[in-house]
């Protein structure tokens, strides 16, 4: 009887947990939002996003990737 409880139990929190979306990352500054390490694969005019607040879990800026002329730079939209 208590194996059937913890079964279902286990079983339907594993279901709600797997129905949560993940977490969105977002980079700490515009320029790690289009380049290196983690979106490298980015090119200009790709979607990007930024903490504008650096570090410190705050306001996001959706952007889009542009060119530096050496690099790849996340600009805030308008």
């Amino acid at each position: 009887m208590f194996t059937q409880l913890f079964a279902t139990i286990f079983l339907a929190l594993a279901i709600v947990s797997s129905a949560v979306p993940l977490e969105r990352r977002i980079a700490d500054d515009p320029f790690l939002a289009c380049g290196p390490p983690n979106n490298e694969d980015h090119k200009v005019g790709s979607s990007c996003a930024f903490n504008i607040h650096g570090p410190i879990i705050g306001a996001v800026a959706d952007g889009h990737c542009v060119s530096t002329g050496d690099q790849l730079v996340c600009q805030q939209d308008d």
